[in-house]
């Protein structure tokens, strides 16, 4: 079992320090606190921490000291983070530069103690990968300076090392290379010694400036990826001697060159990068959860809330009439406010809910969506046209009823006058189904097309007031489900816009199991 972080947390008596705490216990985490930074910095080192956390939310002013002497007492044993009110920013290039490993922005809705573990993950991790590289560069260097004074104990030494390790003359040709020669694959590390190293790996052009970097005495380093190993490697080349006589100059090494494969620590920094798009992700959607909270809730709810105190303050003096139409607008109001309630409760569940595909009636989730749409189309005057079969997919029923129906009051608000909705489904040669709706409106130009399926986007807003979840609901669930939405349209008036996702077939899904993606 992995032994909990050991954490010393120092603050003062704030709401953000007992937030903090709660949530560092939540997250097993073993905590020391401190109070203040105490005059002998020894006693925090006995504690051996591995991440110390400075919280400086208890003022507006940062301690600058404090941080600098924290930084020098525990840069090789323990990450720093600080934590720093919002309004703040400003100060963190400054704490960064001080020398720092990270920082939590503590806001008034206590969002940032959702990144508290990320934080903390990230600079263990950093702290891991910055002393595993000084070890390996120490490790480089110092067979680097000893190669030449000892070739005696080569077998013992060098090639014991996973790198690749050549000798070579002032041709640029192999005097010896160690046993990971033939670990890669590339040569006998016996018939190895007159090769170039252009034969060995594919450094391709970047070798000969390499090649005069080092004839003029400089040491040169660069990756590259060799298309034959099939790895990222990094290069290290130095120049070991002067060579000032002619017997050194025939017969001495004149560089050691070191190759090392970094796939891995790539294929780290590949996943890193994944993981700071998708939290980038993540935050734009809190971005937006917020945004319509704020905003699209604000306005039913002041309607409501106008309507109540008017029928609180002058019901004695309304009409039966005007309390009806009143009562009524608070009801149709309130509904507005759940629907939306609902939306985003379906749009956080799509991206947290794990289903099972089964095949779907699309027939019977069509209908479902006509009845809960009726008033709707009965006030708009549509027609819908759809077909007397449908393909067989599979998906999750929920989920497609209400992409039907954010599709369906879609073209009911946007379409023609009155809306004419056609319904089709086209087997695609992949395996996948294409189910469409097609509008009668206006249509869409290339720019309005762009701006579709964006959280929380709307089009036409001076027409219709609506709170924009609908398309990033349908793009949320057809890509969870294995599928893509799309949009079709000329732009042209009475042409309308097509709208489409895509389903797997059960053939699909059953040669995807069998061959993979």
């Amino acid at each position: 079992m992995a032994q909990p972080v050991c954490l010393l947390y120092i603050t003062g008596e704030t709401v953000a320090s007992d937030s903090l705490e709660r949530k560092f216990a939540e997250l097993g985490y073993r905590v020391d606190r401190l109070s203040t930074v105490p005059a002998d910095l020894s006693q925090l080192q006995a504690l051996a921490p591995q991440v110390v956390v400075l919280d400086q939310t208890a003022s507006n002013e940062t301690d600058l000291e404090s941080v600098r002497r924290l930084i020098e007492a525990f840069k090789r044993t323990a990450p720093l983070i600080i934590v720093l009110n919002s309004g703040q920013e400003e100060r963190v290039a400054e704490m960064l530069n001080l020398g720092i490993d990270d920082y939590l922005i503590a806001d008034s809705a206590q969002g940032y103690l959702a990144l508290v573990e990320i934080v903390i993950d990230r600079a263990l991790a950093r702290q891991k990968l910055t002393e595993q590289q000084e070890l390996a560069e120490a490790a480089i260097a110092e067979n680097l300076a000893g190669i030449e004074r000892a070739k005696q104990e080569w077998e013992a030494t060098i090639d014991s090392l996973p790198q690749l390790i050549c000798l070579l003359d002032r041709h640029g040709q192999i005097i010896r290379a160690n046993l990971t020669v033939e670990l890669w694959q590339l040569a006998p590390v016996t018939g190895i010694r007159g090769q170039n190293l252009q034969d060995l790996l594919q450094i391709g052009e970047q070798w000969p400036t390499a090649w005069e970097q080092l004839s003029a005495g400089h040491s040169v380093e660069f990756q590259y990826y060799d298309s034959e190993l099939s790895r990222y490697i990094l290069l290290q080349a130095r120049p070991l001697s002067t060579q000032t006589s002619r017997r050194d100059k025939l017969l001495g090494s004149f560089a050691a060159v070191v190759a090392e494969d970094v796939s891995q620590r790539k294929a780290a920094e590949e996943s890193l990068r994944q993981y700071a798009q998708q939290l980038e992700a993540h935050n734009q959607d809190l971005d937006a959860f917020a945004h319509t909270v704020a905003h699209d809730l604000q306005n039913p709810l002041g309607l409501v809330m106008g309507f109540s105190s008017a029928l609180g303050k002058h019901y004695e003096r309304l009409s039966p009439e005007e309390v009806s139409v009143y009562l009524r607008k608070i009801m149709e109001t309130s509904r507005k406010m759940s629907n939306i309630i609902k939306e985003l409760l379906l749009l956080a569940s799509v991206r947290q809910q794990d289903v099972e595909l089964e095949p779907l009636d699309m027939n019977r989730l069509l209908q479902e969506a006509r009845r809960r749409l009726s008033v709707l189309i009965e006030d708009h005057q549509a027609e819908l046209i759809l077909p007397d079969h449908w393909p067989i997919a599979l998906g999750y029923a929920p989920w497609i009823e209400e992409v039907w129906v954010n599709y369906i009051s879609n073209a009911l608000k946007y379409g023609g006058q009155p809306p004419y909705l056609t319904f089709g489904a086209n087997m695609e040669s992949t395996g996948m189904i294409q189910f469409w709706i097609q509008d009668n409106g206006p249509g869409l130009t290339p720019e309005e097309q762009d701006q579709l399926f964006q959280p929380f986007m709307r089009l036409h807003k001076q027409q219709i007031q609506g709170h924009g979840l609908g398309l990033s609901i349908v793009q949320r669930i057809v890509t969870k489900l294995g599928g893509r939405v799309a949009v079709e349209s000329e732009g042209v008036p009475g042409r309308g816009t097509t709208f489409s996702f895509t389903l797997p077939s059960p053939e699909y899904s059953i040669l995807t199991e069998i061959y993979g993606q």
